[in-house]
């Protein structure tokens, strides 16, 4: 069968000197993976290029239901993020969210939902200016109602502490070793709740940004199987502390 759809790009792979793998999310087929000849000599149409890190990309391939890795036949441009290819700040989040991303969808599991709200979110991080720096704090945290471990309830004065087996906030008679502090809890709550536009590019220090992403990602180890350390996040890490 012939597809053409709509992908982000989650990671690529070098299969051999001439192939690429990539994985890549789409909205009717969930996240797939796709076989990419490189291109060589003076007819290149340099199409293996294309696949980097949430890169959003118009997708043309031959898809077979009992078949592991699709093979790929024609690769467009569909939106052009110029500063995320530059902005060096922007290409370290990316691959960490990129990284995320592929640990927390699994193969062949279509959400229009969440393939929507990853496309668009590319784009308004590439638009960011300063408030790029907690973008990553927004998108995890707004990440968590798509892949269905968004707290059920408020975070106020009477549940401080974000109980991440039971994904409640609750107070101080029930605190446990799996609640995370109110500090934490607090930082994503805030998260939660700010919209596109509301994202903040002061007022949260870099302490609180790293205590933040911590507890994410200690909330999604809870939910996502075999989750584990990123080498992404060591990198970003390394990188900013």
């Amino acid at each position: 069968m012939l597809v053409k759809t709509k992908a982000v790009v989650i990671n690529r792979l070098n299969y051999s000197d001439s192939r690429i793998i990539t994985h890549v999310l789409t909205p009717e087929l969930g996240k797939i993976a796709l076989m990419v000849n490189k291109s060589k000599g003076k007819k290149s149409n340099g199409k293996a290029g294309y696949f980097q890190s949430l890169h959003l990309l118009n997708l043309e391939f031959s898809y077979k239901e009992k078949r592991n890795i699709q093979q790929l036949i024609d690769a467009q441009i569909a939106a052009r993020t110029n500063d995320l290819a530059v902005n060096f700040h922007k290409q370290n989040v990316v691959i960490l969210l990129a990284e995320i991303l592929n640990r927390c969808i699994k193969e062949m599991e279509p959400d229009q939902e969440l393939f929507q709200y990853v496309w668009h979110a590319v784009l308004m991080f590439d638009e960011l200016d300063k408030a790029a720096v907690n973008f990553h704090l927004y998108f995890l945290t707004h990440l968590m109602k798509y892949l269905g471990f968004e707290p059920g309830n408020q975070w106020n004065d009477h549940n401080k502490y974000l109980d991440m087996d039971a994904g409640l906030f609750v107070g101080d008679a029930n605190i446990s070793s799996s609640c995370l502090t109110e500090k934490e809890s607090s930082i994503i709550y805030r998260f939660m709740n700010y919209s596109g536009d509301e994202i903040p590019h002061n007022g949260v220090s870099n302490t609180d940004r790293r205590l933040g992403i911590e507890a994410v990602l200690s909330y999604f180890n809870h939910h996502i199987p075999n989750f584990g350390r990123l080498k992404s996040y060591d990198v970003l890490k390394a990188v900013y502390h």
